[in-house]
């Protein structure tokens, strides 16, 4: 699914991708086509019937068995009907044929994006802690700066700044890097391919590898190879939905989970 944008200022751009990712109410608007999906700003909207779908009144000019066909659609990650436009602006949904688009540019993740998560493996051998002692140290880490996929913990830069650099200020991230990277064994199940394809692409063997830019779209850590969302979807197209919106749910029950925690403190 391609993400276009656009949102002049990147940072915002980023904070509205990821309030799409994980589901939270965005403050800018947000567009689905069948093949995309587009973060702007003073979209326009139409008149149409309101039509109560699944507890959701949406506002729209198909009929009700149509609007129904693609808001499922859309809330199940799949593409929606060609010729389609669903939109979400201010909290209200609205559906009907799509038109013209505005001129947008694909969004791409940050440069150095691979380089913000490590797993636990390299955390120990480049910081000097044993497993013990790190399972302990990211006890207190919030639960969206860390992830675990069969034994293999990832975590961000920043709460590896915390743990272990101990400075005042961490690295600053517009976006939270684990919802763009992941394990080659968890992009395989995700992708419903075989990990071990996945892994050839990313260690440089396999006509796919051409595609792949070590440091950018790949890298080792540790003895695990991670690879951007990015690159598996130009490298093998679109994921399991069921899985992948799985996989973001994990992020958005984390972060209510951290406001949860934080509001009782």
């Amino acid at each position: 699914m391609k993400i276009k944008t656009n949102i002049k200022d990147t940072k915002i751009a980023y904070k509205a991708l990821q309030d799409y990712l994980i589901y939270r109410k965005s403050e800018k608007d947000i567009i689905a086509h069948s093949t995309q999906i587009i973060l702007t700003e003073n979209a326009k909207t139409k008149t149409g019937e309101t039509q109560e779908i699944q507890g959701i009144k949406i506002i729209g000019t198909y009929p009700k068995m149509k609007t129904q066909t693609i808001y499922k659609a859309y809330m199940e990650g799949r593409p929606i009907a060609g010729g389609a436009e669903l939109l979400v602006k201010n909290g209200k949904i609205y559906i009907y044929e799509k038109e013209n688009e505005e001129k947008t540019d694909d969004l791409k993740l940050p440069e150095n994006i691979i380089n913000e998560v490590m797993t636990d493996k390299e955390i120990e051998e480049k910081y000097e802690v044993n497993a013990k002692q790190f399972k302990n140290d990211i006890s207190e880490i919030k639960e969206t700066e860390k992830h675990e996929y069969k034994n293999t913990i990832l975590l961000t830069k920043n709460a590896i700044v915390t743990l272990y650099k101990k400075e005042k200020t961490k690295i600053e991230t517009e976006i939270n890097p684990l919802l763009f990277i992941l394990t080659t064994q968890e992009a395989g199940y995700i992708w419903n391919k075989n990990p071990q394809e996945v892994r050839a692409s990313a260690i440089g063997s396999g006509h796919r590898n051409a595609r792949l830019v070590e440091g950018k779209d790949c890298r080792k850590s540790g003895k695990t190879w991670l690879i951007t969302t990015e690159a598996m979807y130009r490298l093998f197209g679109m994921p399991d939905t069921q899985k992948i919106k799985k996989y973001y749910e994990r992020f958005a029950n984390k972060a209510m989970k951290n406001r949860n925690c934080e509001n009782h403190k």
